[in-house]
């Protein structure tokens, strides 16, 4: 596990079809963090509807089914802190001033339904930057 200075920075590869992309490095607790979008090489796709990075209202699926994180649209970009699904907040086009709610270790991730079958149709990766700034 990596620990970050004041300055020091990491890039993530998220790939959609991961339900979780683990980083090594440890977010703080009360530390504050910029994340931002680094490169983003593919379009981002749930089946066959594309989606930008905060997310799309899918009204036929969301009768059925929840996102993982209620609060936000199905396949908005977020991120997570620790080993479970307890800590997580939507980066979406990225966060100016993220304070760390937890400590542990950071993972993104496409915001769809929690099971693994959810995450096969969907298309798209991009990288991220995590930058701390206090």
């Amino acid at each position: 596990m990596n620990k970050m200075g004041a300055g020091d920075y990491f890039i993530l590869h998220v790939d959609s079809k991961k339900q979780r992309n683990e980083s090594n490095y440890e977010l703080v607790k009360d530390q504050v963090y910029r994340i931002e979008i680094h490169k983003k090489s593919e379009k981002w796709k749930d089946w066959i509807f594309s989606s930008p990075l905060t997310g799309i209202k899918l009204f036929i699926l969301e009768t059925l089914f929840k996102p993982r994180r209620k609060e936000s649209k199905f396949l908005a970009l977020c991120g997570g802190i620790g080993s479970d699904f307890d800590h997580i907040f939507e980066i979406g086009n990225g966060v100016d001033q993220y304070s760390s709610t937890e400590t542990g270790l950071f993972y993104a991730f496409a915001n769809d339904h929690p099971s693994r079958l959810a995450y096969v149709n969907n298309k798209g990766a991009l990288e991220i930057k995590v930058l701390r700034i206090e």
